[in-house]
């Protein structure tokens, strides 16, 4: 790995010297004995299907690549482009993620072969064919749908903070995509002017960006599902996973939920901070540092060590659907199935203004029942009875939860918090615990300027019985903000029987998961899950 970063690295460090006094001819030749000793490290790598499936083997390969041009070794250059197009197929799925479980490292794949397209357009090079290209933007698509307002990857798995802007503006100069360039710098930044030039700045000029819609993206292989509201840093965001853990570089994040309301963080992951093997290291993969549901306050994943876990558990992927401005999103954990229990996640967006996640037991009833919701430290938290308010600089919203029909306290509590790799800072989280219930269900509204918001339970009613539902078998909420008043119905069994013909407020439907917005006439209810 090292010596094939340091191949491209020292490659371009030299180009932007080369015409220096210093670079004598003593230092032209250590230059490219080095650069020797690396191509033959690398053209000797004994890992090789280690390499295949791994994010080091492409930047291995992409380092041998470049030396083969650089070195005048067409033997290296075809053994690079053999590997680089086996790496291809191996790492990088349908839907274009990377494998592993960390959108840092799917963008590090992405990066280097990015640099393979570059250094391949210097020296007239065609190492991958059409169709392979167009895995490749696949790749910078998948980073493009999952950046956050900011244009930052979320930290998904082992990630860091990090802006993608330039990495989105490489793919979209060098695949000339004007989609790409909607989520990159309108200019090529410092490092990109260095690699590109002037003529490459001119080029991306040149580039018109083509904004996407703004709707749901559904990443079925990587099971990861985004929404955005916008193109811009107002917009709002969500992003559930619910896809397989990955390689190494995963964390215990299933279910997992990051929400950013007018272009602000509100629910974020904790970040990874170490790979050393201690107790920080456990502590931020495991399912608590994310917002997740817990069973039992237990894992439902052990780790081995730093990087293995003792199970990998099948993951069954998500449902999405969307219904004029509602959408509902979908998951199930099989990571408490030995227990003979499924998870389930439901999270109900109404107008982009209510947010409902529902969590479900499915079977035996537990011990208990956590949600953990972890806050940017942006985000300054107040308790009010069993309401949670939380005040950013740009939004304010307020948490309540319930089980069986009855409110939950929120409690907070400060927590670790890493942006970076071997920084650690704090922020705030809230724990909510419900004793001997099935399910869980919080609703978070976003308000501000002093709106007034209540959220009561209801008791859901069947109108062709005349009977009423127990909270077990489906629950009903209003929710009003100042003039608005939203009926929500979610059932925790299939329609039918005697209760088939569900609702409130003279308001009835045939549906698990149902909203009605009160104000509107005629009523009726939208059914998001039959």
């Amino acid at each position: 790995l090292e010596a094939g970063l340091r191949a491209d690295y020292w490659v371009r460090a030299m180009a932007l010297c080369a015409n220096s006094s210093a670079v004598t001819p003593a230092v032209v030749e250590a230059f490219f004995a080095g650069l020797q000793a690396h191509a033959e490290r690398l053209a000797g790598n004994p890992n090789t299907y280690f390499s295949a499936k791994s994010n080091w083997g492409v930047m291995e390969f992409t380092g041998l690549y470049l030396l083969g041009w650089v070195l005048h070794r067409p033997d290296y250059v075809a053994q690079a482009t053999a590997c680089l197009k086996r790496q291809l197929a191996t790492q990088l799925m349908g839907d274009g993620f990377q494998w592993e479980g960390s959108t840092m490292y799917h963008n590090e794949v992405l990066m280097s072969f990015l640099e393979v397209l570059r250094i391949a357009a210097l020296w007239g090079d065609a190492p991958f064919t059409p169709a392979e290209t167009e895995q490749i933007r696949g790749a910078a698509l998948a980073t493009l749908y999952s950046q956050t307002p900011a244009g930052h990857q979320p930290m998904t798995g082992d990630s860091d903070d990090t802006d993608v802007r330039d990495l989105l503006a490489q793919a979209a100069l060098l695949l000339q995509d004007g989609t790409l360039k909607a989520g990159a710098f309108s200019e090529l930044d410092y490092e990109g002017l260095w690699l590109f030039g002037t003529k490459g700045r001119d080029a991306y000029r040149s580039l018109p960006a083509k904004a996407p819609a703004a709707e749901i993206k559904t990443f079925p292989c990587a099971g990861q599902v985004f929404y955005r509201s916008a193109w811009g840093p107002d917009a709002d965001w969500l992003h559930l996973r619910t896809g397989p853990l990955g390689g190494g570089h995963g964390h215990q994040d299933r279910l997992h939920l990051d929400l950013w309301l007018d272009g602000e963080e509100v629910l974020t992951d904790s970040g990874r901070y170490t790979y050393q093997d201690v107790p920080l290291r456990y502590q931020l993969k495991g399912a608590a540092a994310h917002n997740v549901p817990v069973i039992n306050g237990r894992e439902a994943v052990l780790s081995r060590d730093s990087w293995l876990y003792k199970a990998l558990p099948p993951a069954l992927g998500s449902t999405v659907t969307e219904v004029g401005d509602s959408f509902l999103l979908e998951g199930l954990h099989t990571g408490y199935a030995g227990a003979g229990m499924l998870l389930r996640r439901r999270v109900l967006a109404i107008r982009h203004t209510i947010f409902v996640i529902c969590d479900e037991v499915l079977g035996p009833v537990p011990e208990t029942l956590h949600q953990y919701f972890h806050f940017a430290e942006n985000i300054a938290l107040q308790t009010e009875g069993n309401r949670l308010n939380g005040q950013g600089k740009r939004t304010g919203f307020c948490m309540q939860a319930y089980a069986g029909g009855q409110p939950l306290p929120l409690q907070t509590e400060k927590t670790c918090l890493s942006r970076h790799y071997n920084q650690l800072s704090s922020a705030s989280r809230a724990v909510i615990c419900a004793p001997g219930s099935r399910a869980v269900t919080t609703i978070l509204v976003r308000c501000g300027n002093g709106q007034p918001v209540h959220i009561a339970p209801q008791t859901v009613c069947n109108k062709a019985y005349h009977t009423t539902l127990t909270p077990q078998q489906g629950e009903g909420y209003l929710v009003e903000i100042g003039n608005q008043r939203q009926a929500i119905v979610l059932l925790h069994q299939d329609v039918g029987n005697d209760t088939d013909f569900n609702g409130f407020e003279g308001v009835y439907g045939l549906g698990q998961v149902m909203t009605c917005d009160l104000a509107q006439h005629p009523q009726a209810m939208t059914v998001l899950q039959w």
